[in-house]
């Protein structure tokens, strides 16, 4: 259950941001990858395909895996994985080569690490596949993923494996959610024409005339549930809706507010699989700024947000370099005790 949108900004930037939620804790990790590091894709206990990365990239992990599952990198190319549950389709492993072929974690560090724009993307993943093999920590199965990726100026496009075939959409949106797959949910905002930010004050829809009681009429219908259909309707809705910060500093700030909306406590949302029982819960929220090459974040445990600039780790490093997100679970957020003012 993840949740993306972006906020265009005064000053030309783009900020993007999404949640990350799943039914058992991922280890997230924040994670730069230098360019020049030479990378193989795992296909269980055998190699895949290799690359050397021609750009630097910053972001989010999971577990101890050195490929970045959400980020962007040095020529502001920004990709996220979102889960795509009993939709992706990838190439089955007999029929994989391995030469061109990886398993789903790698994809968005190997397209941040090779591509510069959605341009190179495009045409850089007609020649690769995605193996239908499962990954350490994921479960069983292949996990199931789709991404969405965006330019600088915020021009974002969907990609999603179809038929072992990876097929790529225009996202006119820029939000993005999980399962059903990308052309559904932009049909489904059909469904949605009447929401407006404006309030509706009065009607004589009924034969008499009504005056609103309260604030919030125009998006009267807006759907609050936890499902992918509704988050991704909200989440078109707000980014929308919402007045142009003055830049990006402003714009993170702005995106962890609409992200708010979103938050999935511990125990809202159940998954039943015989005897076992997962609740799914925002792991982590995080906001782009790649024109500025700063990726801010906050776990569940710690509220507090934090960020990275990729100019600085580039200037520093040359080898990969990790660090814990912070805390996935329990209540770790400062807390300023403000009495004294008032005594």
């Amino acid at each position: 259950m993840c949740t993306g949108l972006k906020l265009a900004c005064k000053d030309g930037s783009v900020v993007a941001g999404r949640t990350a939620e799943f039914g058992v804790d991922l280890d997230l990790r924040i994670l730069f990858v230098p360019a020049g590091v030479e990378l193989t894709a795992a296909l269980g206990d055998k190699p895949g395909m290799s690359w050397t990365t021609k750009h630097a990239a910053v972001g989010i992990g999971a577990f101890d895996s050195p490929s970045v599952v959400d980020g962007f990198n040095d020529a502001g190319l920004t990709i996220g994985g979102f889960y795509f549950s009993q939709y992706a389709e990838y190439l089955s492993l007999s029929d994989a080569d391995p030469a061109t072929s990886m398993n789903a974690i790698d994809f968005s560090g190997w397209a941040l690490g090779t591509c510069a724009n959605i341009a190179e993307l495009r045409e850089a993943v007609t020649k690769i596949t995605i193996a239908d093999i499962a990954v350490p920590g994921w479960g069983d199965g292949a996990p199931p993923f789709h991404w969405i990726a965006y330019d600088l100026d915020g021009s974002a496009v969907v990609i999603e494996p179809r038929g072992g075939s990876l097929v790529v959409t225009d996202n006119p949106i820029g939000a993005m959610s999980n399962a059903p797959d990308f052309d559904f949910h932009l049909k489904n905002l059909g469904n949605y024409l009447n929401i407006q930010p404006v309030n509706v004050d009065s009607s004589d829809a009924f034969g008499t005339h009504l005056v609103s009681s309260s604030q919030g009429t125009g998006a009267l219908g807006l759907p609050g549930d936890g499902t992918s259909a509704s988050r991704f309707v909200r989440a078109a809705y707000y980014s929308a809706s919402h007045k142009a910060p003055d830049n990006a500093v402003d714009g993170a700030q702005e995106v962890f507010h609409l992200l708010n909306m979103f938050d999935i406590p511990i125990g809202s949302v159940q998954a039943v699989a015989g005897k076992v029982h997962a609740a799914e819960w925002t792991l982590a929220t995080c906001a782009r700024d790649p024109k500025a090459g700063e990726y801010y974040w906050r776990t569940y445990g710690d509220q507090t947000i934090r960020k990275v600039s990729l100019p600085a780790l580039v200037a520093k490093n040359t080898k990969i370099v990790r660090i814990g997100a912070g805390p996935s679970t329990g209540d770790f957020t400062p807390v300023e005790d403000t009495t004294a003012e008032l005594a």
